[in-house]
């Protein structure tokens, strides 16, 4: 056996430890739990080096996953707005003569929305705006 097998056993024998002293039985309920553990502090430096489990080192993981996809989320909608914002600013004649000379990424975003109805209606969200 090596190391990562003690690993897995340690967090598994953890793992079953705090679902059975939360009395947890269900997925769902098991990862609103790991997620709202308070975690100040690094496992290791809490429990020593004697234990080899890494189920609080995940749920540290977990949350800061969890606040980088709100982040990737709110970039995401950002870039979209902008996009969308600069394809439908430009005049058609422009993005009509870009196809020729091999496109352009706002071109492509412009058929895009105009393809499915989106054009008219952010247009005139921007005018109004």
């Amino acid at each position: 056996m090596g190391n990562w097998s003690i690993v897995l056993q340690d967090t598994h024998a953890e793992a079953r430890r705090f679902f059975v002293k939360h009395s947890i039985s269900h997925q769902k309920e098991a990862c609103q739990k790991l997620m709202s553990v308070e975690t100040p502090y690094r496992p290791a430096a809490v429990k020593g080096p004697k234990s080899k489990s890494l189920l609080f080192d995940a749920c540290i993981l977990a949350k800061e996953l969890q606040d980088m996809e709100e982040q990737w989320e709110v970039m995401c909608r950002v870039w979209m707005e902008l996009m969308s914002f600069a394809a439908i600013s430009c005049s058609p004649t422009i993005h009509a003569q870009q196809p020729s000379r091999g496109g352009e990424l706002l071109t492509f975003t412009w058929l895009l929305m105009n393809h499915l109805g989106l054009g008219a209606q952010f247009s005139e969200q921007v005018s109004h705006g």
